[in-house]
């Protein structure tokens, strides 16, 4: 009994959780501010290295031993090249599956008829990406025009 009382007593001393008030409403603001000046420096700093890296590519002579499979060289160059080395790694990931060119490709011949054979291919891949961005949904809801 005296134990039940004694945690009741406890647990009523503990002050409440107020709400914290803002003293700064534009605080979040100022730190965001802050922060992204010393990411401007550390991005200054990451270009500089790109362009040091890039550098030392172009001064490469490069085996015939990559031609085909290049994950080999930026694995060997991963550490010099780091930079380079996670941009290749992300360009050059391979689909697991073709279905995604095949849709392109069917939907390239859907525009490209033998009424339309003389399309340049510069529009027809515009077409192709202005379909795909209908059928994803991702066309513009609300186009404004100049009047």
């Amino acid at each position: 009994d005296t134990s039940a009382s004694s945690q009741l007593k406890a647990s009523s001393e503990k002050p409440l959780p107020s709400k914290r008030l803002k003293d700064d409403p534009f605080s979040d603001f100022r730190n965001r501010k802050t922060n992204q000046s010393t990411s401007f420096v550390d991005q200054h700093a990451l270009t500089i290295e790109l362009d040091r890296q890039i550098q030392i590519y172009d001064s490469m002579e490069i085996n015939d031993d990559y031609d085909n499979n290049p994950f080999s060289f930026w694995n060997e160059h991963k550490d010099d090249l780091w930079i380079l080395a996670r941009i290749a790694k992300s360009v050059l990931v391979i689909p697991a599956s073709s279905a995604e060119s095949e849709r392109h490709f069917s939907s390239a011949g859907q525009i490209v008829t033998e009424i339309r054979s003389s399309l340049d291919p510069d529009h027809v891949e515009a077409l192709v990406v202005l379909k795909e961005a209908y059928i994803n949904k991702m066309w513009p809801t609300v186009i404004s025009s100049k009047e």
